[in-house]
């Protein structure tokens, strides 16, 4: 009868108290009886570290518990600190919200011996919760059993959780890193790429728990850079003979990004275009016409941003209070920008006669959106009616050219609109302020001039839809830019997701 090794079950803990106690449960009651459970507390301030104590207590043999020195940012130190207290054979991280299927670590070794395997992989069962506390269940990874290719297992996922590592290939590959919120992305493709027998398992090891709110989930620029931190260590320190496969796993990530953390596609693009000397090299990638192409042309666009400067009115009176500024300031792009206060004191009224009598004639906005124009065209920007709200930062923008944005199914909003440095579209909006243009002196409104700008000379449908990436500008549909929410807010608007 074969001696059964130490595993080390390792958990890093912060603020669990609500799901700690099930979690450990899961942990304790596993079939596989020589395990150690190394937890380390990320000094909790709820009764996680009390909770983990009382287990301690209650199956000494089992559990080893550790606190932290000082609280660390990222769960990678954590893992790395339980790491360094265990003594097992193999090693199999997860987390402290979780639950560990019962016969999970019994099947995992039971493969990892009988195939010789230094990396098992089951699968998972992924449930998610929303703020109701409704649970949709489905698979993470394969239900089947096969050898797997170190590039196979890397395009597969990073799902840290699922799999059983032998202690030497650990060894082998290094430490987490500490300085980012996915590290399983960053240390596992790592891992997954210098193991040298593979096996993923037909039988479910774990259940993973996604709530709403999660720091993995957040659209936030830190979780957003995060995440290409991950993606580059994983390219820099994977074995270089799978570096091909790590790639397609990283543009995977990407192409989720852009739509899951779209809010910061300026980010993801710049990503894309760092990486594609290396993207056009991999045939794994380039023979993937649908995904090369994607990738080709957002690498193709111009590097020509809408620089970070919001325009704001101050005609006539209007005062921009200081709590505004602050708001536009930090929210309306997610790296801040500044914002400028367009007035009398700086924008001359009658620079333009046209202008001069649409304010004789009480047509204030329209030298509002005159002088919004002519800022934008000569140095870029988006123009902020006082009347919206920014729900989303502008991010999402900045390659588009310029920007403008339907209010409803056929006519275009003039409280939000954008562009880089001398767009045309901008410029040929500015030369319909003119007598020549308006014979009959209409003065129609900016809206009005939008709409017939786009339709008549850049060829865009009055059709609500969104059309991105075009030259000069882009148009975006109601949904994507501007909600109209009047009936609870009076004459508000809000920029949407």
């Amino acid at each position: 009868m074969r001696t059964q090794p130490l595993i080390s079950i390792l958990v890093p803990v912060y603020n669990s108290e609500k799901y700690l106690r099930r979690f450990l449960d899961s942990a304790v009651q596993q079939t596989y009886n020589n395990i150690e459970i190394i937890c380390v507390d990320n000094l909790s301030e709820d009764n996680s570290y009390s909770i983990l104590l009382e287990y301690q207590q209650r199956f000494p043999e089992k559990i080893f518990v550790y606190q932290a020195k000082e609280h660390y940012e990222f769960v990678g130190a954590g893992r790395n600190i339980a790491y360094r207290y265990s003594h097992g054979e193999y090693l199999y991280f997860c987390d402290s919200d979780d639950i560990i299927q019962f016969r999970a670590i019994e099947m995992l070794y039971n493969a990892a011996f009988t195939y010789d395997s230094d990396l098992v992989c089951g699968y998972a069962i992924a449930v998610l919760v929303d703020e109701n506390g409704t649970a949709k269940k489905f698979n993470l990874g394969f239900k089947r059993s096969f050898r797997a290719s170190n590039d196979a297992a890397i395009i597969s996922g990073a799902e840290l959780w699922m799999r059983l590592i032998k202690r030497s290939l650990f060894e082998k590959t290094g430490l987490f890193p500490e300085d980012v919120t996915f590290d399983d992305v960053a240390q596992l493709t790592v891992i997954q790429s210098y193991a040298e027998n593979i096996r993923f398992l037909q039988y479910p090891v774990y259940y993973y728990f996604r709530r709403e709110g999660s720091t993995a989930g957040t659209p936030s620029l830190s979780v957003a850079l995060s995440s290409i931190r991950a993606e580059r260590y994983a390219l820099n320190n994977c074995d270089p003979a799978h570096k091909d496969a790590v790639l397609k796993f990283v543009v995977h990530r990407i192409k989720a990004n852009l739509d899951t953390r779209w809010q910061y596609t300026d980010y993801f693009i710049d990503w894309i275009k760092e990486l594609m000397p290396l993207i056009q090299e991999d045939e794994m990638i380039t023979s993937d016409r649908p995904l090369y192409s994607t990738l080709k042309f957002l690498s193709d666009l111009k590097d020509i941003k809408i620089p970070n400067i919001v325009y704001v009115s101050g005609f006539f009176g209007k005062q921009v209070s200081k709590q505004r500024i602050e708001e536009l300031e930090t929210t309306a792009f997610a790296e801040g920008g500044r914002v400028v206060i367009m007035d009398e004191s700086n924008c001359d009224l009658d620079e333009n006669p046209y202008i001069r009598n649409a304010v004789n004639h009480g047509n204030y906005d329209l030298a509002e959106g005159y002088f919004a124009l002519k800022n934008i065209y000569e140095k870029g920007g988006i123009y902020i009616h006082d009347n919206v709200r920014i729900v989303n930062c502008f991010n999402f923008c900045k390659y588009l050219f310029g920007f403008f944005g339907f209010e409803n199914e056929n006519t275009y909003t003039d409280k939000v609109f954008g562009a880089s440095q001398e767009n045309q579209a901008i410029k040929s909006l500015l030369d319909t302020f003119s007598d020549e243009w308006d014979k009959k002196g209409e003065y129609f409104n900016l809206s009005a001039r939008i709409g017939i700008i786009l339709t008549i000379k850049y060829d865009f449908p009055l059709d609500g839809k969104t059309h991105l990436y075009k030259k000069p500008v882009s148009v975006l549909q109601p949904s994507m830019l501007v909600v109209n929410v009047s009936d609870m807010f009076g004459s508000l608007h809000c920029i949407s997701s």
